[in-house]
């Protein structure tokens, strides 16, 4: 996805379109709960725009949050196939040892020997 966005503002102003977030009155917040514990940070890895998660992060999103099922935005980012910001997300500090609610890791939604090709460190 090519990202339009210029600014934090205009991240969360899309954000507000989606249906997590469909029920605000105003834009969200980076640490905005919208529908099944979403957070705009969840919204933007599946739109698989970089930039808008790196200007989520860079307004101090939490990676760590989790969704509903105990996801993580690395579960998330793992399981939408979006592995450029899985490895973002792990440069910047993801806790790879956070379980979500089926107690699996992020690298436990990969498929075999994926997790190493993604060069992913392995703690």
């Amino acid at each position: 996805m090519n990202s339009s966005y210029d600014s934090v503002e205009t991240v969360l102003e899309a954000v507000r379109g989606a249906v997590e977030f469909g029920s605000f009155e105003h834009r969200p917040t980076v640490h905005s709960v919208g529908a099944f514990s979403s957070r705009p940070l969840k919204i933007a890895i599946t739109w698989g725009d970089l930039s808008a998660v790196n200007l989520l992060l860079g307004a101090g999103a939490s990676m760590d949050a989790k969704n509903e099922g105990g996801d993580t935005a690395l579960h998330h980012a793992i399981r939408m196939g979006e592995f450029v910001i899985a490895r973002r997300l792990v440069k910047l500090g993801a806790y790879q040892s956070i379980a979500n609610d089926e107690g699996k890791l992020a690298r436990d939604l990969c498929w075999d020997n994926e997790w190493d090709s993604l060069g992913l460190s392995s703690t």
